[in-house]
């Protein structure tokens, strides 16, 4: 008795919009070339969250980077992550956010991660970022990812810049599916 009374309260009520609209895709846009920038962000919600899958590159071994607004500093960020069973630890200031590092050339589309922005309208607050997800190398090496920082800019972000951290590396492929989360 008392576990049809949990379910039938745990229920979706009526009224409840669905979750689509709590959680709208705002945008969606294919990784190519030395970088891709989503602009013309929507300000009417207070959070982001992006979903980045399939990321391939040719070039360079570096980190997948992302930009607010372009700028290349005002950005605190330290990122955690795991090559096999080598474990790194890396703290920058002052400059980019790094979605996830990887030691070689990233060729598998099973390749995904999350980067969560908060308060990003704020023209007063910093905007806490917070980033994780996993990668295969074209070693096979399978590789985890955290990180964690914060854009100090005094400006609402408007934009996302994606990129591979090094000179002569392009983007093969990925996908950023971005939502707005009141």
């Amino acid at each position: 008795v008392s576990q049809s009374r949990y379910v039938r309260s745990n229920r979706a009520r009526s009224c409840d919009p669905p979750l689509s609209l709590r959680i709208p895709l705002l945008m969606s846009t294919t990784l190519s070339g030395a970088s891709t920038t989503i602009n013309s962000i929507s300000q009417n919600y207070t959070n982001l969250y992006a979903l980045i899958t399939g990321v391939t590159h040719s070039g360079a071994p570096d980190a997948l980077a992302v930009k607010p607004n372009g700028v290349t500093s005002g950005i605190d960020s330290s990122i955690y992550y795991s090559i096999g069973t080598t474990t790194y630890n890396i703290a920058y200031q002052n400059s980019i956010f790094f979605v996830n590092f990887v030691g070689t050339t990233v060729t598998d589309t099973e390749n995904s991660f999350v980067l969560q922005i908060s308060n990003y309208t704020s023209t007063t607050t910093n905007k806490p970022m917070f980033a994780y997800g996993q990668s295969l190398a074209t070693s096979g090496s399978r590789g985890t990812s955290m990180s964690f920082g914060g854009d100090r800019q005094n400006s609402a972000i408007t934009s996302l810049t994606f990129a591979i951290n090094a000179a002569g590396t392009s983007f093969t492929g990925g996908t950023v599916y971005l939502y707005g989360v009141k």
